[in-house]
């Protein structure tokens, strides 16, 4: 499956803005781990609907 969930994309574009403040910043690195776990929630959601054999919803 192709990771083109606006949510995943968006913690990736997160993470990939600054790797240095992932180790050094505990306030964006906080913010990193609830974006990652919104995306992996997100994409869980889609797998469910995909082998439901439901329409994904944007």
């Amino acid at each position: 499956m192709k990771e083109n969930n606006s949510t995943v994309a968006e913690y990736v574009t997160f993470v990939k803005n600054d790797q240095n403040k992932m180790a050094l910043d505990h306030a964006y690195a906080s913010e990193a781990l609830e974006k990652m776990t919104s995306a992996v929630n997100a994409m869980a959601g889609d797998v469910i609907l995909i082998l439901k054999g439901l329409p994904r919803f944007k």
